[in-house]
């Protein structure tokens, strides 16, 4: 076995916390080439949050505002599809919900802004930075993110 391997071996397992909360650690506190140099083999990690959503709820809209279905989504990405590390959803209009965007949602795509926060340069004004914790569908992935932490100690990466 690898030692990217035996990080996700361990990391999956929630009896063995403990080990895998100290190999995340050493792992964590490597740079990303000695990462990959020492790993064994490669880092299979890829935006695959869409499909896992489809494949586990059946439609984006539920996944992407929901924390259980989107942690189940992100489980069946290291579960299912064995990626090595878990990626949340290239989700581009999350934070441009949160500052008060309109945003549609098709059936089995990606939610599209469409709408503009600001309708004149006055209005520039008045934005404020999203508040995480409470705006748009930022607490769902806090919510999932949490959820991982809780029950996982794989690696997560963010693309």
């Amino acid at each position: 076995m690898t030692s990217l391997g035996l990080l996700n071996w361990v990391g999956r397992r929630k009896r063995l916390r403990l080990l895998g909360t100290f190999f995340h650690g050493v792992a964590t506190s490597l740079d990303f080439s000695t990462l990959i140099r020492i790993a064994g083999r490669r880092l299979v990690t890829a935006s695959a949050a869409a499909p896992a959503i489809l494949q586990t709820c059946g439609d984006m809209e539920g996944g992407l505002k929901e924390p259980q279905l989107l942690y189940e989504a992100m489980c069946f990405t290291v579960e299912e599809m064995e990626l090595d590390t878990f990626c949340l959803a290239s989700d581009l209009s999350l934070e441009a919900e949160a500052c008060g965007c309109d945003v549609r949602f098709g059936e089995r795509d990606l939610p599209t802004v469409i709408s503009h926060p600001l309708e004149t340069t006055e209005d520039f004004g008045r934005l404020e930075v999203p508040d995480p914790a409470q705006d748009g569908r930022m607490p769902v992935f806090l919510e999932a993110m949490e959820l991982l932490e809780k029950n996982y100690t794989m690696l997560k990466a963010g693309l």
